[in-house]
């Protein structure tokens, strides 16, 4: 498989699970609850983004900049003028662009917030997409099979900007979703890496921050942690960014757009360094 360069693979989750990452117990988790935002602010506990936290730079106060409930697929991320300039900026470097919806067996994708929204967001906005297909994680050999179980599971991650969509909201255990899905990507990532030389930049991060409670006198506003989820880029050596240049979440698409070099880049030019973005602010 031969990994088009500059690449970048976006992993959105639906939502973040806040403290309920954990296997442990439900009666356990709220008696040992410390509240945190990010896996980074928990610690004695093993969680499926640990790895991030420690190979990644991980932006822990990622702001959401679009919590409304009625918002379009593409609404937290940007308007669809945002999604539109990305995509000419990509057809005009003769970029390519796919979608992967992830899963877990026994979880399904809602209509408002699932791939089919989102692959009609994309198309709308004329994103080049040259593969819109979905892949179940929880079978580990299957998922790391070459053709994923379909003739264009390779093609889409050749693509130059790989989105991936994934469910745990409705799975029956998010830890276990969570774990699985962020290993397929992982596995993903190394096989590209080793069977080429070129390793795509990985983003990870969510749609909805953890559902709490809100104290009064706030009822009527949004709870803090439904605003504020993690965000992890790789490759680059941990590097926690409480003070960061990349603030919310209508700075994903330039970020991108960085990354994927500027209409017209060669090959050859290297993204930029994740930690000088991290602390330009």
């Amino acid at each position: 498989m031969r990994l088009i360069s500059p690449a970048v693979w976006v992993l959105i989750f639906d939502r973040y699970p806040g403290d309920n990452l954990s296997e442990e117990p439900h009666e356990s988790r709220e008696l040992h609850s410390t509240g945190g935002l990010t896996p980074t602010a928990r610690r004695g506990s093993e969680n499926a983004f640990d790895r991030l936290d420690l190979e990644s730079t991980c932006f822990e106060q990622f702001l959401l900049q679009d919590v409304r409930s009625n918002r379009p697929a593409d609404g937290v991320f940007g308007s669809e003028a945002a999604f539109r300039h990305l995509a000419e900026t990509m057809t005009a470097a003769g970029q390519t662009a796919s979608l992967v919806s992830l899963t877990v067996e026994g979880a399904s994708f809602t209509e408002h917030d699932g791939s089919s929204a989102m692959e009609s967001s994309l198309r709308g906005c004329g994103m080049p997409l040259q593969a819109a297909i979905g892949l179940d994680c929880s079978n580990r050999d299957a998922a790391a099979t070459a053709d994923d179980g379909m003739a264009n599971g390779d093609l889409a991650f050749l693509a130059n900007l790989v989105w991936m969509e994934a469910d745990i909201a409705s799975s029956a255990n998010a830890a276990t979703a969570a774990k699985k899905i962020l290993d397929f990507a992982f596995r993903r990532r190394q096989s590209c890496s080793m069977s080429n030389g070129h390793c795509p930049v990985l983003i990870v991060t969510f749609r909805r921050g953890a559902d709490r409670d809100v104290r009064e006198p706030l009822k009527s506003g949004v709870a803090e942690d439904r605003m504020h989820v993690p965000l992890w880029i790789q490759p680059h050596a941990g590097h926690a960014c409480r003070v960061q240049a990349l603030a919310g979440s209508f700075d994903l698409l330039p970020t991108i757009e960085t990354f994927l070099g500027s209409a017209g880049a060669s090959d050859e030019v290297s993204p930029p360094d994740v930690a000088q973005i991290a602390d330009s602010s």
